[in-house]
């Protein structure tokens, strides 16, 4: 049982260096069209810091800022009572066709890029 805690831990460790410890991100990362996993419609992300969740006819149906602040997108969206809400969710991997970041409820939502509609 020892040995299986170790490996536990050891794998846990050999993770430490691609979250949070000074991955570089970039904003032009994260631009695009994504499938989430929590969502049915796209989302794109724009280079000008909006993003935006698209009806099958293509029309908004929510919307807001974002933006990356080291290991973290966080998402603005503007609250029922007129003021803002920031929710910063840190980012767990990022690769070119998929990224995924924790949730303020600790569950991980994934995206996985869409291509681009002809």
């Amino acid at each position: 049982m020892k040995r299986r805690a170790s490996l536990g831990l050891l794998g846990l460790l050999s993770w430490l260096p691609l979250v949070g410890c000074g991955a570089a991100y970039t904003p032009s990362q994260f631009v695009g069209r994504w499938k989430s996993s929590r969502l049915s419609s796209p989302l794109v992300l724009t280079d000008k810091g909006e993003w935006e969740i698209l009806s099958d006819e293509g029309k908004a149906l929510q919307f807001g800022l974002w933006r990356l602040e080291g290991a973290h997108l966080v998402w603005t969206v503007r609250a029922p009572n007129g003021g803002l809400t920031h929710d910063p969710t840190p980012i767990l991997i990022a690769e070119p066709e998929r990224f995924a970041v924790r949730e303020r409820d600790g569950s991980v939502t994934t995206f996985v890029r869409l291509k681009d509609p002809a």
